[in-house]
């Protein structure tokens, strides 16, 4: 049959807002996003549907709740894990004969810590070297240079970052997970891995509200993809040199190198799973109904290179 299995890796330095993003990113396709490309997606099980529900949906487009902290899987020795959510994507090629592909994406979160403890590591890295995509998430707020430029502490806050002395290095997981895959398809040292990744860079709004982007920012404009009907790849471009130039201006070269050296096809991306920050902190904290900017592009991009849309 023409239906594959892909699996999307999600991986993320704490508080980089993973579950926000998976909860919200899943929400928007079933919704909207595969509507231009004649196209559904649905959750495959009553498993998954309960999982998506209590996990996602309730708090965010419920309660209005900011989500918890992913916590690790692993609980002495043994995984209770947030098994992985499984949703099916159908889509009918135009033209005389419509075919209809099917394919599973499988999204498999793993929390940045669960990259630093070997026991660990050995379970999640099987899913992530079978993977058909990585999207990397960071939250560029616990980058001291970006904090020093915000200067906005509350705003910071609100958007439950942490600081850098919290979060692993995102060149340091990127390495780590590099190495697993490695190891995992038996390539060498100096062998570049060919899973698209994309690192994908959270908390767009907070970038966007203080001033960080330049003048004329593809960043700030909507994400056109949806509209058009078809991937855009002009726009992938200048989002991913536009990010690739603020985090120089970072000082996270030694980010970019990473990347560059271990994997040969890699695009930079930034989004705001939410819209605007959370109103109140911590456990107080309520947000608005989600109103992501440019969440859907980092997934359409692997689709893209997956020659499925």
């Amino acid at each position: 049959s023409s239906d594959e299995e892909v699996i999307v890796a999600l991986i993320g330095t704490r508080s980089s807002g993973k579950s926000t993003y998976v909860g919200v990113l899943i929400h928007e396709m079933m919704k909207r996003l595969f509507r231009p490309f004649n196209g559904t997606f649905q959750l495959c099980g009553t498993e998954d549907q309960k999982q998506y529900r209590e996990r996602f949906e309730e708090n965010l487009y419920r309660k209005h709740r900011v989500l918890d902290q992913t916590q690790t899987h692993v609980q002495s020795g043994q995984i209770n894990e947030n098994r992985p959510i499984l949703g099916t994507v159908k889509l009918q090629s135009g033209g005389f004969l419509k075919k209809i592909k099917a394919m599973t994406l499988v999204f498999f979160d793993s929390a940045g810590e669960d990259w630093e403890d070997q026991d660990k590591i050995n379970v999640v890295a099987k899913y992530v070297a079978h993977s058909a995509g990585i999207i990397f998430l960071i939250d560029p707020l616990s980058n001291d240079n970006v904090r020093s430029a915000i200067n906005d502490n509350a705003l910071i806050e609100r958007s439950g970052s942490m600081t850098a002395d919290d979060v692993s290095e995102p060149a340091v997981v990127i390495n780590r997970v590099a190495n697993l895959i490695r190891n995992i398809q038996g390539l060498k040292e100096t062998q570049k891995i060919s899973i698209p990744v994309a690192a994908a860079f959270s908390k767009l709004d907070v970038l966007e509200d203080s001033g960080m982007l330049p003048p004329g920012s593809a960043l700030a404009q909507p994400s056109p993809h949806i509209q058009l009907g078809q991937f855009n790849d002009a726009d992938r471009q200048a989002v991913d040199q536009e990010m690739r130039a603020l985090l120089a201006t970072w000082d996270q070269g030694d980010f970019l190198q990473t990347l560059e050296l271990n994997y040969s096809n890699s695009s930079c991306f930034a989004f705001s799973a939410l819209g605007r920050s959370p109103e109140g902190s911590g456990n107080a904290a309520t947000i608005a109904p989600p109103m992501p900017k440019r969440i859907e592009d980092a997934m359409l991009w692997i689709l893209h290179q997956r020659g499925i849309i």
